[in-house]
């Protein structure tokens, strides 16, 4: 007995939704596994920026011109300067 067009497309409709849900299995399964592996490194990773980031603040390095107030002092020591200048000029 052949089907028809319409019961063809139906069990294809069925079988791509069937198949689309083993298909997210493998996925969780693949990234679970990815995870597992990628873990140990992530924590090195980790230490390591929190071991850069000190390094960086005990140079005075960690913040160069951020926009947040916190800058190293060679810079605010210039914008000091520097407002200082502007500050004569319109005295002037």
């Amino acid at each position: 007995m052949a089907l028809s067009k319409k019961d063809k497309e139906e069990l294809i409709r069925i079988e791509k939704c069937e198949r689309n849900s083993r298909l997210y299995d493998i996925k969780d399964k693949l990234l679970k596994e990815k995870e597992k592996i990628e873990a140990p490194f992530n924590e090195k990773i980790k230490k390591i920026e929190i071991e850069k980031r000190r390094a960086l603040e005990d140079a005075d390095l960690l913040y160069i011109d951020g926009g947040c107030g916190r800058q190293n002092a060679q810079i605010q020591k210039f914008d000091q300067e520097t407002n200082v200048i502007i500050k004569k000029i319109l005295r002037e």
